[in-house]
C-alpha cells in the first residue's frame, strides 16, 4: 500500500512539474486575452522580425525563421539557400503589416529579398488568397528573390505548393534558443518570455502536453 501511495505521489508531482510551464497567472498575453488573436500575433512577430527593435536579436530572428523554412523538401522550390541566409546581413529589413493585405511582408533591399508571411491561428485559408498575395509580390518586386511562408500552429500544408510551411512550434524553439543564449531579465525579455509561455500553453499545449505525459508518465 505504501509503495502504491508513494508511486501515486510521485506521479502527481511529475504532472505538476509538467503542467507548471503552462500555468502562469501573471502572463500579460493571457491577462489581455490575446492568445488566439491573429492580429496581435502578427504584431508581435513584426516586433521580433524588426532588426532595429530593442529585443536584442538584431537580424538573428529573421535568419532563424528563414532557415527553418528552407528544409530539404522545399529548398529546390526557392532561389535562395540556407547558406545564403546564414551568410547574409538583414539589418536593413523593413517590416510591413497588411501591405497588399499581406499579414507580414519583410523587404531587404540590400539582399533583393522579399519574404511574404501568411499567418493563420484559427482562421482557414481563403480561396485564391495565397495566389493573390504571390501575384502582388511578383508584380511589385519583380527583380527581388522571394520566399512565401504559411505560418500556422501545427504546420498545416497550404493549398499552394510554392508556399513553405512553418509552425508556431518552430517559432517557439527559435525564441527558446535565443532567450537561452541571451540570459537576460530586462523588461522586453520578460514580455518575450511571457509570449513563449503563452505559445506553450494556449497554442501548442495539447500536442506537447499529451506527448510528454504519454512518454514519461505512462512509460512501462
Amino acid at each position: 500500500m505504501k509503495i502504491k501511495l508513494q508511486s501515486l505521489v510521485e506521479d502527481l508531482d511529475f504532472i505538476e512539474d509538467e503542467l507548471s510551464k503552462w500555468i502562469n497567472p501573471t502572463n500579460i498575453f493571457s491577462i489581455l486575452k490575446l492568445s488566439r488573436n491573429e492580429i496581435r500575433h502578427s504584431n508581435f512577430l513584426s516586433f521580433l522580425f524588426d532588426p532595429k527593435e530593442n529585443h536584442g536579436y538584431a537580424d538573428d530572428f529573421i535568419k532563424d525563421f528563414l532557415k527553418t523554412s528552407l528544409t530539404s523538401e522545399t529548398i529546390e522550390r526557392t532561389d535562395i539557400s540556407y547558406f545564403d541566409v546564414a551568410l547574409s546581413n538583414y539589418n536593413d529589413t523593413l517590416i510591413y503589416r497588411e501591405k497588399g493585405n499581406i499579414d507580414l511582408l519583410l523587404v531587404s533591399d540590400s539582399n533583393k529579398l522579399v519574404v511574404c508571411i501568411e499567418n493563420k491561428i484559427d482562421a482557414s485559408e481563403s480561396t485564391n488568397q495565397l495566389k493573390k498575395y504571390q501575384n502582388y509580390v511578383e508584380k511589385n518586386y519583380p527583380d527581388y528573390k522571394n520566399i512565401f511562408i504559411f505560418l500556422t500552429p501545427n504546420g498545416i500544408e497550404p493549398s499552394n505548393a510554392q508556399w513553405k510551411i512553418v509552425s508556431y512550434l518552430d517559432v517557439l524553439r527559435i525564441l527558446e534558443r535565443r532567450q537561452f543564449l541571451k540570459r537576460s531579465e530586462s523588461k522586453v525579455d520578460i514580455i518575450i518570455n511571457d509570449y513563449i509561455d503563452m505559445l506553450r500553453r494556449d497554442i501548442l499545449m495539447d500536442e506537447e502536453l499529451q506527448k510528454n505525459l504519454s512518454e514519461d508518465l505512462f512509460r512501462t
